[in-house]
């Protein structure tokens, strides 16, 4: 296991193939803090692109340039698939946000059971 290690954003870590990722509440996500959220997570897989489990439950807002951004061919380098943890209406909001209108370039699905997300994101190891 690597990590973990802090972002802006939240904190991540790596296990047994998966890379994860805990958003920090009430976080406010602007194209800056996402350039620098993928900087450390290039460094955490070695620039490997992996699955990656994103609790967002707790997450506040992440703004236009910033879901641009997380469908950049930056952040394409390093998911390979990702599986948004969901539980607030204000979280559900978000990545249907995401998926609808940015429609990143990788198999990415909301959940509200991590388990169920884990499973999901394991058939892409």
């Amino acid at each position: 296991m690597k990590g973990p290690g802090n972002t802006p954003i939240g904190k991540i870590w790596e296990d047994s193939g998966l890379a994860y990722v805990e958003c920090f509440p009430n976080t406010k996500v602007d194209r800056e803090k996402a350039i620098i959220f993928f900087e450390e997570c290039k460094k955490l897989s070695g620039g490997v692109a992996k699955p990656v489990l994103i609790d967002a439950k707790d997450m506040l807002v992440v703004d236009r340039k910033a879901r641009q951004y997380f469908s950049s061919e930056a952040a394409v380098s390093i998911t390979k698939a990702a599986a948004i943890l969901i539980g607030s209406p204000i979280s559900q909001v978000i990545g249907s946000f995401f998926i609808g209108l940015n429609r990143p370039p990788f198999p990415i699905k909301l959940f509200s059971d991590r388990d169920e997300a884990i499973a999901w994101l394991k058939g892409f190891l």
